[in-house]
C-alpha cells in the first residue's frame, strides 16, 4: 500500500473506531508486538516480531513516522498481527454501517448525496385578516326628486303657516286686520287671479331645491373588520371563504330648500256708530286693502337625520392556478389564476328622520 492510502487510514483512525484500528485486545485491533528498530548498520530489524526482516521503509502504525532515509513512496505498513491493510468497506456508500458506523452512514448519506431526512410538510390552511375603511368616490344613495316620502313639493302649503293680529277697534273708528303669507310671485298667478286673493291659493311658492344626495354625504367614512381562511386542496386548487363586518355613523344631511315671495296685506275697515242704535257701530263703506311683498325669500329648509349602518358580508369561492409564465430562480413571479365566488351582503334599516325649519312670516 502506498503512503497516500496509509494517510487516508491514519485520519479515519483518528477520528472513528470502526476502522479497527483501536488500541486493545481482540482480532485486527492493533499491533501489539515488541517495539521494533532498524539497525541501519546490519541492515535489518532488530527486536519484535519483525526480528530479523530485512525491511527499511516497513511502519508498524499508521502514526509512525516516515523511517529516516527512506522515500516516502516506498514506505509500506506492516500487517503481521495487527492492523489491516484494506479495511472492508462492505455498504455501496463505502462506509461502515454496524456499531459506530450506523449513524455515521446516515451522515455519510446525508453529507454525500444531501440525503433528505423528511419532507417539510406544507400547511393546509392559510387565513388573512383585515382593518381598513373605505370610501365612496361618487354615487347616489337616492334621487329626492323620485321620493316622495322624503321631499314635501306635494304636501307642502304655506298658507299653513300664516300669521296674522288685529289693530284698532270699532269705537275708534277703524280696525285694521294685517296677514302675513307666502306665495309665488304675483306674475306667475294664474290669469284671473288677483292680488287680495290669489296670495291665499293653497301650494304655490317660487321654487324648491332637492340636490340629489350621494352615500358620502349620508354617512361618515365606513370602517371594515375582515377575516377569512383558505383551504389548500392541491398546488394548484383552493377553496376561501370570506367574512365581513362594516360600520359607519349617520350624518345629517341639508336636503329640500322653498323659496317664496313674502306678503303683508293690511286690510282696514273704518266704522261709525249706528244711529238707529246708539252704542252699536256699523262699517263705514267698503274696506281699504294694501298689499306688500319680499320676492325670493328663503322660507323653509328640510334636513334628513340617517341612522347608523351596518353591514355583514358574506362570500365563499374557489380557485384554479395555472403553470407560472414568469419563473425567476425558481420562483414563481406571475402566476395567472382563474377564480369564482358567491356571496350576499345584509344591511340593517337605515332610518331618516326629516325636520323641517320654518320661517315665521
Amino acid at each position: 500500500m502506498r503512503l497516500a492510502v496509509c494517510a487516508l487510514s491514519a485520519i479515519l483512525l483518528s477520528g472513528c473506531s470502526w476502522i479497527g484500528g483501536g488500541f486493545g485486545s481482540g482480532q485486527g485491533q492493533g499491533f501489539n508486538g515488541p517495539s521494533a528498530q532498524y539497525n541501519k548498520a546490519a541492515g535489518r530489524y532488530i527486536g519484535g516480531q519483525s526480528a530479523g526482516r530485512v525491511d527499511p521503509c516497513a511502519i508498524f502504525s499508521p502514526q509512525q513516522p516516515i523511517p529516516y532515509g527512506c522515500d516516502p513512496a516506498d514506505v509500506t505498513l506492516a500487517t503481521s498481527g495487527g492492523f489491516p491493510q484494506k479495511p472492508d468497506f462492505s455498504n455501496n456508500y463505502g462506509a461502515p454501517t454496524g456499531g459506530y458506523g450506523s449513524h455515521a452512514d446516515v451522515a455519510y448519506k446525508q453529507a454525500a448525496f444531501h440525503e433528505p431526512k423528511g419532507e417539510r410538510r406544507k400547511p393546509r390552511w392559510r387565513g388573512s385578516f383585515g382593518l381598513g375603511f373605505e370610501k365612496t368616490v361618487t354615487g347616489n344613495l337616492f334621487d329626492v326628486a323620485q321620493d316622495g316620502a322624503l321631499i314635501p313639493s306635494t304636501s307642502y302649503n304655506p298658507q299653513d303657516f300664516n300669521e296674522g293680529f288685529v289693530s284698532g277697534d270699532q269705537a275708534s273708528g277703524s280696525v285694521a286686520i294685517s296677514t302675513f303669507t307666502a306665495n309665488d310671485q304675483f306674475n306667475n298667478f294664474p290669469v284671473g287671479d288677483t292680488l287680495d286673493t290669489g296670495i291665499f291659493v293653497d301650494n304655490r311658492f317660487e321654487s324648491l331645491s332637492s340636490p340629489d344626495i350621494a352615500f358620502g354625504d349620508v354617512h361618515s367614512t365606513p370602517l371594515y373588520l375582515k377575516a377569512g381562511g383558505e383551504f389548500i386542496l392541491s398546488p394548484k386548487a383552493t377553496i376561501f371563504g370570506n367574512v365581513g363586518y362594516t360600520y359607519s355613523e349617520g350624518n345629517s344631511v341639508q336636503g329640500t330648500t322653498i323659496d317664496a315671495t313674502l306678503y303683508r296685506q293690511v286690510e282696514t275697515q273704518s266704522y261709525i256708530e249706528d244711529p238707529a242704535n246708539p252704542g252699536a257701530f256699523i262699517a263705514n263703506g267698503a274696506p281699504t286693502i294694501q298689499t306688500s311683498f319680499i320676492p325670493n325669500q328663503q322660507i323653509a329648509t328640510f334636513e334628513y337625520d340617517f341612522s347608523n349602518s351596518q353591514r355583514i358580508d358574506l362570500e365563499a369561492g374557489a380557485r384554479y392556478y395555472f403553470d407560472p409564465i414568469v419563473k425567476d430562480q425558481g420562483y414563481k413571479t406571475f402566476t395567472p389564476f382563474v377564480s369564482a365566488a358567491a356571496g350576499a351582503s345584509y344591511y340593517n334599516a337605515v332610518d331618516v328622520n326629516v325636520t323641517q325649519e320654518q320661517t315665521f312670516y
